[in-house]
């Protein structure tokens, strides 16, 4: 768990880890807002599946948790507009952490949110 969080730390590779014990995923999270707390320019939402059953849910669920200004428009093309600037945030790094995708919009949607992979 501290090779996670490290790797996540100083954004190493592999970029993409999964951690399927949902005990292991919280300390693993607590761990991270402790370690932004102490470095300022770094964000780490925290994305949860069980919020996303519909797009709707799944645009408020990354409006809040990336803090997305008000003129976000619910819809595909601002999400990307969005995802793509978060200059808002101030920050150099985020590591967005998925929790809980069985069963959420996310699998139905992955080909839309492909982008997400790239940030």
């Amino acid at each position: 768990m501290t090779e996670i969080i490290e790797n996540l730390s100083k954004n190493s590779k592999p970029y993409i880890h999964q951690i399927g014990d949902l005990d292991n995923f919280n300390k693993v999270y607590a761990l991270l807002n402790h370690t932004s707390d102490m470095q300022e320019n770094n964000f780490y939402p925290m994305i949860d599946g069980k919020n996303c059953l519909s797009v709707e849910s799944l645009f408020k669920e990354f409006a809040i948790n990336f803090k997305f200004p008000d003129y976000f428009g619910e819809n595909w093309d601002a999400f990307d507009e969005c995802m793509n600037d978060l200059d808002w945030l101030n920050c150099e790094k985020y590591v967005c952490l998925l929790k809980i995708l069985i069963n959420c919009c996310l699998e139905k949607c992955m080909m839309s949110l492909r982008y997400l992979l790239i940030y």
